[in-house]
């Protein structure tokens, strides 16, 4: 690789996985494109279980069998039955979650118990959200915003389109989005005190965030967080670090941290979970923009701790990346390339091909730092089908900078 190939700057791309709804805060992954890809899920609620029919409820103290069998026998109410699905899902019970979810939706469309049926039909959403699947998402996001128009015809649809219109986003697909967001904002002159007005501005941000325009994601992100409400600190917390990471990419620091510090402040002991640890990361990686890399370091090692007491290999292997591009930094490549090696065997078990191109793009381009040019080699061209293959271009587009 010539020098003038090593100072090409490539524009960043960042995506963001953001949640909306009150209860499930948001999910998000995002992607940095510079010199090489940051890669980081954002406040993940996955806890992988070793065993499914095994693992009991906390407020019960059944097992799921037994209490898919109360529920049956019409011994559950429709309280004790949303508690147990949300449960069910938070221990995302190694890719079984959606099947249990769809007994339970099942259900509730049988006994014609519709708000429960929006409840699961939510938590799928939820599920699906953590695998990507942008296709389900559609696809319940749309029965739910079909229940409603039939079942609660004078109920505000807000809430459900904005975040419809954000999985619109998630998919690439802007001509929808845009045309369910405007017919979102067509709504709040008719429910002008609906809670979930911010998820409006929360989308529109992500969009923004999507095209690069990171004064626009500002300007929506402080709309939304006047819609948002102080006893809900969910709602603030995903506004204030959507800011953050917009302050990021302008490289106004103090101005990210400063958002950053404000999202931490809204968590408790009992709500350190993995959406801590997903800021935890996030000001790993302010600080690695700045080039603070053993502050970088002490962030993201507290991330991948909360990661793995949770079983939660995908954050796992994100943290992995992240400590790989530092010791890229720091030019202790032997480092670098055993953490992708790392990060990439612990997501092929999830089959998420974009996470495996990145971080064997990653891995190919500590190999080429070493001087191992046959392996990097064998690598970055395997990296190079393999995204091709995908349609994953700014991957392959990157990886050919490297080959060149």
């Amino acid at each position: 690789m010539n020098s003038r190939t090593r100072c090409v700057k490539m524009k960043r791309l960042r995506i963001g996985y953001v949640k909306f709804l009150l209860h499930y805060i948001y999910d998000a992954i995002h992607l940095i494109m510079k010199e090489f890809y940051h890669f980081l899920i954002l406040g993940m609620w996955v806890f992988i279980a070793p065993t499914l029919s095994s693992q009991t409820i906390p407020s019960t103290n059944l097992s799921i069998d037994s209490m898919l069998s109360e529920m049956h026998r019409g011994k559950l109410d429709i309280a004790q039955i949303q508690a147990f699905s949300a449960k069910m899902n938070s221990k995302s019970f190694n890719g079984n979650t959606d099947s249990l979810l769809q007994i339970v939706l099942e259900y509730a469309l049988d006994k014609k118990l519709h708000e429960l049926a929006y409840f699961i039909q939510n938590e799928l959403i939820d599920y699906y959200q953590i695998a990507r699947q942008t296709d389900k998402i559609e696809y319940y996001c749309l029965q739910n915003i079909a229940l409603l128009r039939e079942e609660f015809p004078d109920s505000s649809l807000i809430g459900d389109l904005a975040f419809l219109g954000r999985n619109y986003v998630e998919m690439g697909d802007f001509r929808r989005a845009d045309s369910v967001l405007k017919q979102t904002e067509a709504l709040i002159p008719k429910f002008p005190d609906d809670p979930d007005i911010y998820k409006l501005y929360s989308a529109k941000g992500v969009k923004e965030l999507y095209g690069g325009n990171y004064k626009n994601v500002i300007a929506e992100a402080k709309k939304g967080l006047a819609y948002c409400l102080d006893s809900i600190p969910a709602q603030r917390r995903h506004m204030t670090s959507l800011l953050s990471h917009a302050f990021t990419e302008l490289s106004q620091f103090d101005s990210a941290l400063r958002y950053q510090d404000i999202t931490m402040q809204t968590f408790d002991d009992d709500t350190l979970t993995l959406q801590y640890a997903h800021v935890l990361a996030t000001k790993g990686i302010i600080y690695f923009e700045q080039s603070e890399y053993a502050e970088s370091i002490g962030w993201f090692q507290r991330a991948f701790e909360i990661y793995a007491a949770a079983d939660n290999m995908i954050g796992v292997s994100s943290m992995n990346n992240e400590l790989g591009l530092i010791y890229l930094k720091l030019r202790d490549y032997e480092l670098a390339a055993e953490k992708f090696k790392a990060a990439l065997e612990q997501i092929k078990p999830f089959h998420h091909p974009n996470f495996e191109a990145i971080f064997k793009s990653n891995l190919g381009l500590a190999y080429l730092k070493m001087g191992d040019y046959n392996q990097a080699r064998t690598v970055l061209v395997e990296t190079m089908e393999f995204s091709e293959e995908h349609g994953f271009s700014e991957v392959l587009h990157r990886t050919m900078v490297y080959m060149s």
